[in-house]
């Protein structure tokens, strides 16, 4: 290996680490930041662990949804397709009666990836988005992990409601 340098370990997985951080990381800043601008780094795995952490609160404990300034907040267009055709998945599976929970199931967690992945919402919007995303991501696993279609269906139902809340406080 003459010729040739090799770099030491410890700087190949600072820049492996740091190129993963970028790959991953959502692109909002914090809108509380002070003078410096401070980079919000929110993943979908990072979601994911506030899911798990929230899977020991009681709802009641959520941080309340707040409407901007008594306005609905804007949803990206972006990522406005992925919760719309969601709602349309719930919509039609009832309207329909369909019984095939654990396809809806699929079909919602894949809408659901895509809208992770296409996070591009800045500041308080997409604070208030991730109020409103971590109860329904549990809803999703609550789907996926129903053991029949009543339980299914109760779910379906809360579904529902938590797409209400999003109009309620998001156009």
């Amino acid at each position: 290996m003459s010729g040739i340098k090799m770099l030491p370990n410890w700087f190949t997985t600072i820049i492996g680490f740091s190129l993963m951080v970028c790959f991953f990381s959502c692109t909002n800043n914090a809108t509380n930041a002070p003078a410096t601008e401070v980079k919000d780094t929110t993943t979908s795995s990072s979601i994911a662990a506030d899911i798990d952490s929230s899977d020991e609160h009681d709802d009641d404990e959520m941080e309340p949804l707040e409407l901007n300034n008594g306005a609905k907040w804007e949803i990206s267009k972006e990522m406005k397709p992925f919760l719309t055709e969601s709602e349309k998945l719930c919509k039609d599976y009832i309207t329909h009666h369909a019984n095939d929970y654990k396809k809806l199931a699929t079909q919602l967690e894949t809408q659901k990836s895509a809208l992770v992945d296409h996070c591009n919402m800045e500041g308080q919007a997409h604070d208030e988005l991730h109020k409103w995303l971590v109860p329904y991501m549990a809803l999703l696993d609550d789907l996926a992990e129903a053991e029949s279609a009543t339980e299914a269906n109760n779910t379906i139902k809360k579904l529902e409601a938590s797409f209400q809340t999003l109009h309620t406080y998001f156009q």
